[in-house]
């Protein structure tokens, strides 16, 4: 079987991360990094070099951070890459099938006999940014949700520590946040009383909303959405309404009239007005249980 090595974001999961790390340090020595100390794109070389698989061990933003530094690996045959889930949303582990409820023993043998695919990378480019994304691209309304939220976790990292406490706490960012109409500040502008844009490359979307049943991550097509602020927006996560469907394509350009809040895989920030591109970006090689 091909080696595992381990890639491990010690503060996802409440804290889970370490007991993880520890765990992952008995079974299988000389084969832990943790993160952010240890060079991400050395790990994914030397995976390469030695024919092992990279096991993100974390949330969908190290997920995205391991996929992306197997890319920079080599580029014409990415390192493998796995999963096990951590996080609180988790949407490319759901996506991809991996099942955070099965032993540790067991998920180790599950990653070591998977099944190689492909998955298609996406990057988004702007003033002074480029980043790479493999998950969902979210413009406004989620993106500012996911701030507060990330916001919060930063003050108070112990109270929000994970499970039922993390998700109530992105409740109340929700209900906290109204976004602005998109179709004021974007251009070309969406359908009227957008509050949030989403591209999506996968079908799980905030911790396992199906946005449409059709999203492939394999065909080079990236599915945009249009969705209203609260409470429409709960509605469509809650899945009793649909988000608006907008035509698929592989590249997508917008020009933004102010600085807006993004988000990719999760991960937010603040950009910058002016002239944005969604570009696909190659294909990076995943994990799925066989």
């Amino acid at each position: 079987m091909p080696a595992l090595r381990f890639v491990i974001n010690p503060a996802s999961g409440g804290r889970t991360g370490t007991r993880l790390a520890r765990e992952l340090s008995t079974l299988c020595p000389d084969a832990v990094h943790l993160l952010p100390g240890d060079d991400l794109e050395v790990i994914a070389r030397g995976c390469r070099d030695a024919g092992a698989r990279l096991v993100a061990c974390g949330g969908d933003g190290t997920v995205s951070a391991c996929l992306s530094a197997a890319w920079r690996a080599d580029a014409r045959l990415p390192p493998a890459v796995g999963i096990l889930p951590l996080g609180t949303g988790n949407d490319l582990a759901r996506h991809l099938g991996w099942n955070i409820q099965l032993r540790l023993e067991s998920r180790l043998l599950h990653l070591a006999s998977a099944s190689i695919r492909s998955c298609d990378r996406w990057t988004i480019s702007g003033p002074g940014l480029t980043r790479d994304w493999y998950a969902y691209l979210g413009l406004g309304y989620d993106a500012a949700v996911a701030g507060r939220f990330h916001a919060w976790r930063s003050a108070w990292p112990r109270l929000l520590a994970g499970g039922l406490v993390n998700k109530a706490a992105y409740t109340l960012a929700g209900l906290l946040s109204t976004g602005e109409l998109l179709e004021q500040v974007v251009d070309p502008p969406p359908p009227p009383g957008t509050r949030c844009l989403v591209w999506a490359n996968i079908a799980s979307y905030a911790s396992g909303c199906r946005l449409a049943p059709s999203i492939r991550d394999d065909d080079r097509r990236c599915d945009p959405f249009a969705l209203p602020g609260p409470p429409g927006f709960g509605l469509v996560i809650a899945g009793m309404s649909s988000a608006r469907a907008l035509p698929p394509g592989e590249s997508f350009r917008f020009t933004l009239a102010r600085p807006m809040p993004m988000q990719v895989d999760g991960e937010p920030f603040l950009v910058a007005a002016g002239t944005w591109t969604i570009a696909h970006g190659g294909t990076v090689r995943v994990l799925v249980p066989a």
